[in-house]
């Protein structure tokens, strides 16, 4: 059960989960290779938590799992960010990003069916219903898209700052 209760900050972190981007084409500071017939970009943010909810199977917000409070199947953890181009220690002072993940949990242990969005301009990479572990950090595979990121495949995924619910998040996908 106490592993459960530690899923909060890799929860949070992920919460990804997941971006969206003021930009038509990727930031500067991107990554590209363009082999034959794909392009593989990869993105570098650090991501500022803007929101994070618990709601319960009854749909009502609800305090987050704890030993006193062990959590229920169909409980969902929703987090939103603001993603600023580069890492905590050097960043653009405005977000070019932001991201949504929804997990619903499907068993007491920590397994989740999560939804995620990271949005770039006009334009949307998608997770959608990806099972996650959330007692891990986990990496989230991206499965789609929108827009200039229609048919994108990759992963989103964080590295916890400090004591903090912030993160430097990286996104890599194909296009």
């Amino acid at each position: 059960m106490s592993h459960l209760t530690r899923r909060a900050t890799p929860l949070v972190a992920m919460i990804v989960g997941s971006a969206s981007l003021a930009l038509a084409a990727a930031p500067a500071g991107a990554k590209t290779t363009t082999p034959a017939h794909a392009k593989t970009t990869t993105l570098h943010f650090f991501q500022k938590q803007t929101s994070q909810v618990v709601i319960g199977p009854g749909g009502k917000a609800i305090a987050p799992p704890s030993a006193t409070n062990p959590p229920v199947v169909g409980e969902e953890f929703i987090s939103t960010d603001d993603d600023y181009v580069g890492n905590h220690t050097h960043h653009a002072k405005t977000a070019t990003a932001s991201d949504h993940l929804v997990c619903t949990l499907t068993t007491v242990t920590g397994q989740a069916t999560c939804d995620g969005e990271i949005a770039i301009g006009g334009s949307m990479l998608l997770a959608e219903n990806v099972p996650l572990d959330l007692t891990k950090l986990p990496i989230v595979p991206l499965n789609g898209g929108t827009g200039i990121y229609k048919h994108a495949h990759g992963t989103a995924s964080t590295v916890t700052v400090g004591t903090t619910n912030n993160s430097d998040f990286t996104v890599k996908f194909t296009t």
